[in-house]
């Protein structure tokens, strides 16, 4: 869930998380969404996101469980093809992300806005067309606006454009001191429509975004809009928060409801670049990198090299808030095989290959200085034993060819403690390397 290993660290964004996301889940989620959320609460950080937008994201949530009030099937319905649609979505928009960056750093103003007019394009089109499905249903059949569509995939399929229409227009209290219009912020559709729609803009001498849109059924010219390129960079955070407040308050509603979470139809088949995309991530968790993954156009058989690429991490630290809120970061360091986190990864791997039969797996693994320490393969029938979920010796598979090393590698976990007990608490850690988890179970909490 692109946790990068360049990217915050993990207190950073358990920061974050414990004050967004937390307060409103009924209980621990699951490792992958867990990881999931702390990047998202990140996320939400660099946006902007404050009390309101929280308020919002929690209106949306409210709108899902409204929903579910009339049928679990139709909410069920409406969230599938925004989960699946992901992928596709998350590739588009890191591409013109990078592209952004590049241009952020240039001293070319145009190319500059050529992109950042390209992003909002994206956010609107892609990410607001999706996640706004959910309470676009709502408001269509809460006021009646309009035909209902025939379908709950019609409802998905319909444009950025219509959804913003009448989320933008109504106005009524629905839950507390929210209204629909709270989701419209944001989002412009002259920028949309003079920017990435009809590409009806220049860029000023003075350095200037000028955009001249149009009425697109008379052609009847429009005020123009005139942006600095921070200006136009709000805009796109703005937009940006939206989109988050709706899909966060839409991935809590399903955290907090599993029996939702289940009726959820997910593609019979995950493409092959979306499984690499998959595994990638969750590689990076175990400080491993994934420099090759081939996957056999059967999908029998799977090629799969992997290099140790151990993060660099200081002593100490700390997290100081704008609001005069401090942490101190401790660190706990904890020996693992690489044998049992490959065994994880393949068990994903052969849980988003999907089929019938397992595939033949062959794996090649490098340790930081680019030595092959590890290189087997594995049977189908091997496989099996991963899928038992047991993890006694009968269930450890048997490489066909080459050996499974049992080599241990080092990984180091951070955690946020109360500001001026880091030293001592870092004391305590290396002295007992089970310290925290004990500490955990004195107090009842998860470790």
């Amino acid at each position: 869930m692109m946790n990068d290993s360049t990217g915050p660290g993990y207190a950073m964004m358990n920061v974050f998380y414990s004050k967004f996301i937390e307060p409103h889940l009924k209980k621990r989620p699951s490792a992958e969404m867990y990881d999931y959320f702390h990047h998202q609460a990140w996320i939400g950080w660099v946006v902007g996101v404050n009390g309101s937008d929280i308020e919002r994201m929690l209106f949306v949530q409210w709108i899902c469980s409204e929903i579910l009030k009339n049928d679990p099937n139709i909410i069920a319905g409406l969230i599938s093809p925004i989960i699946n649609d992901q992928h596709d979505t998350q590739v588009i928009s890191a591409s013109i992300e990078r592209k952004m960056q590049r241009a952020s750093t240039s001293d070319d103003i145009e190319e500059y806005f050529i992109e950042a007019v390209g992003k909002y394009k994206t956010l609107y089109e892609r990410q607001y067309r999706a996640w706004g499905t959910v309470p676009y249903y709502f408001a269509k059949t809460t006021y009646k606006d309009g035909k209902e569509h025939s379908s709950l995939e019609d409802y998905f399929q319909v444009g950025a454009s219509a959804k913003h229409d009448i989320l933008e227009k109504e106005r009524a209290i629905l839950h507390g001191p929210l209204q629909l219009n709270k989701l419209a912020e944001g989002l412009n559709r002259q920028v949309r429509n003079a920017g990435g729609g009809h590409d009806r803009y220049e860029i000023s001498d003075d350095g200037k975004l000028v955009m001249k849109p149009v009425n697109p059924r008379t052609g009847a010219s429009q005020s123009t809009l005139e942006f600095t390129k921070q200006e136009f960079l709000d805009l796109i955070k703005e937009c940006e928060k939206t989109i988050w407040v709706i899909k966060m308050g839409i991935l809590l509603f399903l955290e907090n409801n599993p029996e939702i979470h289940s009726k959820i139809e997910i593609k019979k088949t995950i493409k092959r670049s979306e499984i690499k995309a998959l595994i990638e991530s969750k590689a990076k968790e175990f400080q491993l990198e994934v420099s090759q993954l081939k996957i056999h156009e059967d999908r029998n058989f799977v090629e799969m090299e992997l290099k140790h690429k151990p993060r660099i991490t200081g002593t100490g630290g700390q997290i100081l808030m704008g609001n005069g809120e401090a942490y101190d970061i401790v660190h706990n360091r904890f020996e693992i095989k690489f044998r049992d986190q490959i065994f994880g990864l393949m068990q994903h791997l052969m849980h988003y290959l999907g089929g019938d039969e397992l595939p033949c797996i062959q794996i090649k693994l490098f340790d930081s200085k680019g030595e092959c320490i590890s290189d087997p393969t594995y049977s189908p029938e091997e496989l099996k034993k991963l899928m038992t979920g047991k993890k006694d010796a009968g269930n450890i598979p048997s490489p066909s060819k080459g050996m499974m090393t049992e080599i241990t590698y080092e990984l180091v976990g951070e955690l946020k403690v109360r500001y001026g007990m880091g030293e001592k608490i870092q004391a305590q850690i290396d002295k007992d390397p089970d310290y925290l988890s004990k500490m955990a179970k004195r107090f009842g909490i998860e470790p």
